[in-house]
């Protein structure tokens, strides 16, 4: 939301071009989100999941005060131009907005690289390591505190990249992310966590059995789609911490760390965790 309004500065404010707009708005989103890393999520690394919860919410209601604050003089909704002529086109005998074909053209390409980042790249995996088991990635020398940085960077990067393409569609507001984190949600769920081309897939089943409902229906079937694919999902992907920390990172005196620990480890997975130990 506020590297949206970053880009309405650059863009609408000052008249800087529209790409690098969306390239200084993206960086200023991503130093956005280290910052908050640092200063507000920092100290409950070792927190409780709770109190990391009603931390992200009150930042999220700190954020949106303040983008009423800095830009509530020109109304609730802001007017972002888009990148493409707003005229409708008909494409196989459906009218589509061409802004819409630029986002799904780019959401595609973000999924495409996020998918070669937590396959291919230490980084990616130390990410899904850490998300698994945060102990686990701490006995196998994985630097959790660089990766929940790195982590907050990318996701208010990508955020700040979806508030620019989606505000010519819903215009620009402190609530924009609301609607489509739901949508996004039952989404992923539906899809597999973990799994990518899942969510494409999950996006896709779920926009269809919505079809043509809307106001408050949308949002409470997504809710429900959501809890019951909690209770459903494979484990697909996210098979566990066990094969990204070992591409991640492999300590030999993990073992030992555990006995002296005194942990005991489920059996099935006493020859899955530290193998090379």
């Amino acid at each position: 939301m506020v590297g949206g309004y970053f880009a309405f500065t650059f863009h609408v404010l000052w008249g800087l071009p529209y790409i690098p707009s969306l390239v200084l708005a993206v960086a200023g989103g991503a130093a956005l989100g280290f910052v908050s890393d640092r200063l507000v999520f920092r100290s409950l690394i070792k927190a409780p999941p709770m109190a990391m919860v009603v931390a992200t919410v009150a930042l999220s209601f700190l954020l949106k005060g303040i983008a009423r604050y800095v830009w509530g003089g020109q109304g609730e909704f802001v007017p972002f131009p888009p990148i493409v002529s707003p005229a409708p086109v008909d494409f196989l005998g459906v009218t589509v907005f061409p802004q819409q074909t630029v986002v799904f053209g780019v959401g595609l390409l973000a999924m495409a690289l996020l998918t070669l980042l937590f396959r291919r790249t230490r980084m990616g995996k130390s990410m899904q390591a850490t998300a698994e088991s945060q102990r686990a990635a701490y006995l196998v020398g994985i630097r959790v505190e660089r990766v929940y940085s790195a982590t907050w960077a990318a996701a208010a990067a990508l955020a700040t990249l979806a508030a620019v393409l989606m505000a010519p569609l819903t215009q620009l507001t402190p609530d924009i992310g609301f609607s489509l984190l739901l949508k996004a949600l039952a989404a992923t769920v539906l899809g597999g966590l973990g799994n990518m081309p899942g969510a494409i897939i999950g996006g896709l089943r779920d926009r269809r059995r919505r079809g043509a409902r809307g106001g408050v229906h949308r949002y409470q079937r997504a809710g429900s789609q959501r809890v019951r694919g909690d209770h459903a999902r494979p484990r697909g992907e996210a098979d566990g911490v066990v094969r990204h920390a070992r591409a991640a990172r492999c300590l030999r005196p993990a073992s030992s760390r555990c006995r002296a620990a005194g942990w005991c480890w489920p059996a099935q997975w006493r020859l899955r965790w530290f193998p090379c130990c």
